[in-house]
């Protein structure tokens, strides 16, 4: 899988599951999109009318990993994580599975800044 965000100011970042410095794990919350459809069924009409349709709110969770044996690449990485990935601000978040050459986009509202712990990165000796 590789994810590509792209924010407001055009600051982008490309995270692959295959490998490279920065390593995509998993993104959370891509499956099972819900939707809310009101509906009202009337004598003498075939079928149904469609009164409302809305998707509901969804959190996506991007986790990766840095892998480095660079320390100075690794604090350069984690600086773009945060100047692309900037809270409240609106972007574009395009992905694609491995399986498959379709590539899908949605438009992104971050709600959190990247958080990074001892797990999120490995300096290779």
């Amino acid at each position: 899988m590789q994810i590509k965000y792209i924010n407001k100011y055009k600051d982008s970042i490309v995270i692959d599951s295959k490998p490279s410095s920065l390593r995509l794990y998993d993104l959370e919350g891509r499956c099972g999109l819900s939707n809310d459809i009101s509906i009202s069924k009337t004598t003498y009409i075939d079928g149904v009318n469609i009164n409302s349709a809305s998707l509901s709110y969804r959190e996506l969770t991007i986790v990766g990993k840095i892998i480095s044996n660079d320390k100075v690449e690794i604090e350069n990485i984690k600086r773009k994580l945060i100047r692309t990935f900037t809270v409240k601000d609106k972007g574009t978040l395009y992905f694609k599975g491995n399986d498959t050459s379709k590539e899908y986009c949605i438009d992104t509202v971050v709600s959190n800044a990247p958080v990074f712990n001892q797990e999120s990165f490995n300096v290779i000796d």
